[in-house]
């Protein structure tokens, strides 16, 4: 993770863990470290895996039993996403997301 983002990012994620304690278990923890290589090689930047780092935490707090089986098919939900348009920090995310929603769902992240 530290070579497809940098080492700065470790005490994040460190500090991301140590928040989300006390809102999910620690099996959710431990998918989220197992799957930050994942998001590390997938963003390829230190700001986009800290905005995904806040994304997990607001999950968290919305609806933590949802994160389980996110962080189990993390694979595919990046597989879904594609690089174009990331730069300096920005990234077409919402507009992909949203093009791969069943029309029943809102679209508004």
């Amino acid at each position: 993770m530290a070579k497809e983002v940098g080492e700065e990012v470790i005490k994040d994620c460190i500090v991301e863990a140590m928040k989300l304690a006390s809102m999910v278990s620690g099996e959710v923890i431990q998918l989220l470290f197992d799957t930050l290589p994942t998001a590390a090689s997938r963003l390829g930047d230190a700001e986009l895996l800290r905005g995904y780092l806040g994304l997990i935490r607001q999950l968290s707090a919305k609806v933590p039993r949802g994160l389980r089986p996110m962080l189990a098919h993390l694979d595919e939900l990046f597989s879904k996403l594609t690089s174009v348009g990331c730069g300096a920090g920005r990234c077409g995310v919402r507009r992909r997301i949203s093009a791969t929603l069943p029309r029943s769902l809102p679209t508004t992240i």
